[in-house]
């Protein structure tokens, strides 16, 4: 028994079962190889991705790190992006540098390109174009005579270059990329040594609602006159002017008030936006008269207009690294009779009728008489540090000839303007000057205009009124406005008691009226105006002169106009 147990612990494996556990294994293992092969090569060529996209990066860090432009005669030396770039003229109007292992000396190269990789940097001088829903970049040439080594010929001819870096390699016979593109322009670099700037926001600013007939609910802004001069200089100095006559500005208000509303449609007037260097004077732009329909509104119907607008003598110019702007804006025809900006908010029958308003004529309207149209202007200049008159000033200025605001059914005939409210030669200006000298440094910030409203003699039922007016400054010292909004007069005399219509609306008392609510900076205190102690820093701000808010001619709240009148302001800074 025991020697038969002992034979069979002893016993293996047949040479058979051998032969087929190979074969399984065989089996198997062959299947797994194509598997493994793959997948070391999946590894290899995510691998030469990641390499690809961090030289594409790095190489575009590098880029960005570098100044715009620095004068070739303030460094004579390869300093910025345009050195390095962009050197010299391109005949196809992008210029071209393609590095690998070999050109890691070139300085526009990365120091490290891995063996069987390339990275080309193409540069482009573009320039903006479209509008604020539709910006797009065209390609711009550089003169011939272009180059980064020469003190006359290194000015850039835009101040927006496209770049983009690629990387190249290549993998099983296949080539791969990555590539980024990104626009460069002049970023500020080292300690301010000249700062000034003239603002204009707005010269009048003009807010209303709609509801169109789903239920949805937008807003329309009409801006005439914002324009800005700026100048600066750090390692090296800039001057830019902007300016905008006009835009009329449509969106959509979002249930939710923390949303910002979608653009629905956008008018605007003449534009320019220029800046130096290079220095550039360019030609007056003009605009035709455009009116602007409510395209959600059933049927569409125009809910605002603009005359001809202009911009003119905008300059811009960095002489000796005294920087200097300056330019202006004109909306409206000299002689014509047209009105140069209107706003026509939502008005129903009952709120005509309640308020004897004229639904014949927009509720807001910017008219001039004669060659007085709506003008603006901005400047900003620097003079020699070592000059008898050395100064930093800036200055901004607007003015307006007439504002009519909600025309009624009752007004006599003999007042041409037949409105509630009219505002007449309304004018603001802002200026600073900065000198390092106390005594000759200053800033300076005022407005005036003539407030007139409409106000009936006597409580009698007899309708027997006349304007009444209000000769309004900055310095006043006294809020007129306030005075009268205490007093409440009344505008339209009716028949009888619940007839009667007042200039404020005031639910409370039982008293209908045209206005919520409307006033201005009276004092020179509230118009901003400061000064150091060393004349260095100079600013000066009139942060809306006037504002008058109507009450609803519709169904909605919004449907009230919201008028604000010049927004104004200037800074001086002389570090040097």
């Amino acid at each position: 028994m025991s020697s038969s147990g002992s034979k069979a612990r002893e016993s293996g494996f047949t040479v058979i079962e051998v032969m087929a556990a190979l074969l399984v294994f065989s089996l198997m293992t062959l299947g797994l190889v194509p598997l493994l092969t793959s997948s070391l090569k999946g590894s290899e060529l995510s691998q030469s991705y990641t390499v690809g996209k961090n030289l594409a990066l790095e190489a575009m860090e590098r880029v960005r790190g570098l100044p715009y432009y620095i004068s070739y005669s303030a460094q004579a030396k390869r300093v910025d992006v345009l050195d390095l770039y962009y050197p010299k003229f391109a005949a196809g109007g992008t210029f071209t540098t393609t590095c690998d292992v070999t050109t890691t000396a070139a300085p526009a190269c990365p120091k490290r390109v891995p063996e069987g990789y390339s990275v080309t940097f193409d540069a482009t001088f573009v320039t903006p174009g479209g509008n604020a829903l539709n910006q797009t970049y065209a390609p711009l040439a550089a003169p011939s005579t272009y180059r980064w080594d020469s003190a006359t010929a290194d000015i850039p001819p835009s101040q927006i270059l496209e770049m983009a870096v690629t990387v190249k390699w290549t993998r099983a016979g296949q080539t791969k990329r990555s590539q980024l593109k990104t626009l460069l322009s002049d970023r500020k670099f080292g300690e301010v040594t000249v700062r000034g700037s003239g603002k204009i926001d707005y010269g009048i600013d003009v807010r209303t609602g709609y509801v169109d007939p789903t239920g949805a609910s937008s807003l329309l802004t009409a801006t005439a006159g914002n324009s800005e001069a700026l100048v600066e200089s750090k390692t090296t100095s800039t001057a830019n002017e902007t300016v905008r006559a006009a835009e009329l500005r449509l969106v959509e208000v979002p249930a939710d008030p923390s949303a910002v509303g979608a653009d629905i449609a956008l008018v605007e007037g003449a534009k320019s936006i220029v800046h130096a260097p290079p220095n550039t004077s360019p030609t007056d732009v003009s605009v035709a008269a455009q009116v602007f329909p409510h395209p959600r509104l059933d049927p569409v119907v125009n809910v605002a207009g603009v005359e001809t607008t202009r911009t003119q003598n905008v300059d811009v110019g960095v002489t000796n690294e005294l920087p200097s702007a300056n330019g202006q804006f004109q909306l409206g025809n000299s002689g014509s009779a047209t009105d140069d900006l209107w706003v026509a908010p939502q008005v129903d029958t009952d709120r005509a009728l309640l308020l004897k308003l004229n639904t014949l004529r927009p509720m807001f309207i910017m008219h001039h008489g004669g060659a007085n149209v709506m003008s603006g202007s901005t400047g900003a200049l620097a003079t020699d540090i070592a000059a008898s008159d050395r100064k930093v000033e800036t200055t901004a200025n607007v003015s307006l000839d007439a504002v009519r605001l909600l025309p009624t059914t009752f007004i006599s005939s003999s007042e041409t303007e037949r409105a509630v409210v009219v505002i007449d030669s309304f004018d603001a200006s802002v200026s600073c000057k900065s000198t390092t000298d106390s005594l000759s440094a200053g800033a300076t910030a005022t407005w005036s205009a003539t407030l007139r409203y409409w106000k009936d003699s006597t409580n009698d039922g007899v309708l027997n009124g006349s304007y009444v007016a209000l000769n309004l400054s900055g310095a006043d010292g006294v809020d007129k406005l306030a005075e009268i909004r205490a007093l409440n007069p009344l505008v339209h005399d009716g028949l009888v008691p619940t007839d009667d219509v007042y200039l404020f609306d005031d639910p409370v008392n039982g008293k209908v009226g045209y206005l919520t609510d409307w006033g201005s900076l009276f004092s020179a205190s509230s118009t901003g105006v400061t000064e150091d102690a060393t004349g260095e820093v100079t600013t000066a701000a009139i942060d809306g002169a006037l504002s008058i808010n109507s009450a609803p001619t519709g169904t909605t709240a919004d449907s009230g106009l919201k008028v604000n009148f010049g927004k104004l302001s200037c800074e001086a800074v002389d570090s040097r």
